[in-house]
């Protein structure tokens, strides 16, 4: 491959890292995600609060982690590792019926996937372009705040297709049934993107050619 191709292809990293920033950007849907959730529950907002916060403890935790074991064991692992927390976390939430089970499921498992996730697309593609580090970073996480913007719009075609208002008489018995699809669609968008953004993760073999 020559010089040329290699640093043409180098932009394809930018676009897995952006797929990747998409899905791990939807950690700031859940106002969204909550107006359907709580009531699903049978909790108030102000509890189920609590599961955005523990995911972005869990988030912030894990990265600590992630930057270190991104360098040992290579971008692409760390972030399948990552991929498949948060499509996991996020499929399992299908299954919780209660508050505790959905703060373990979305709260600590989905937010442990957003930590391993986060680090390992800017740290690639910054590697791939040491003259444009600021602009490549930029990019990245444009696409993090990007993925909150997209899947509200998502979050609530799934959740509430009739576009009901959440003081219609009827607003729980039509959500309830489309919350557990929800998530496990959900979680397999999330798969997608990671694990695909994940396989055109790497670092350059020589640097200081790029």
């Amino acid at each position: 491959m020559s010089e040329e191709q290699k640093v043409r292809n180098r932009w394809i990293v930018v676009i897995g890292a952006i797929m990747i920033q998409l899905a791990l950007g939807t950690i700031y849907s859940w106002g969204t995600l909550t107006i359907f959730v709580s009531p699903y529950l049978n909790e108030i907002r102000e509890v189920t609060v609590y599961i955005f916060g523990v995911g972005l403890l869990s988030f912030a935790i894990t990265m600590i982690f992630a930057g270190k074991l991104q360098q040992k064991y290579g971008p692409r692992n760390i972030a399948i590792l990552g991929g498949i927390l948060m499509g996991g976390g996020v499929i399992l939430s299908a299954f919780m019926t209660t508050f505790i089970g959905l703060l373990i499921t979305y709260g600590i498992i989905f937010g442990m996937g957003i930590g391993f996730g986060y680090v390992c697309p800017i740290a690639s593609a910054s590697k791939w372009f040491p003259d444009k580090k600021g602009f490549i970073n930029g990019i990245a996480v444009a696409g993090f705040g990007a993925g909150s913007f997209i899947f509200n719009y998502v979050i609530k075609a799934l959740a509430n297709p009739g576009g009901l208002e959440t003081d219609h008489p009827n607003f729980l018995s039509a959500i309830s049934p489309n919350i557990p699809l929800m998530f496990i669609i959900l979680g397999i968008i999330y798969l997608v993107l990671i694990i695909g953004g994940a396989m055109t993760l790497s670092n350059p073999k020589h640097p200081k050619l790029w």
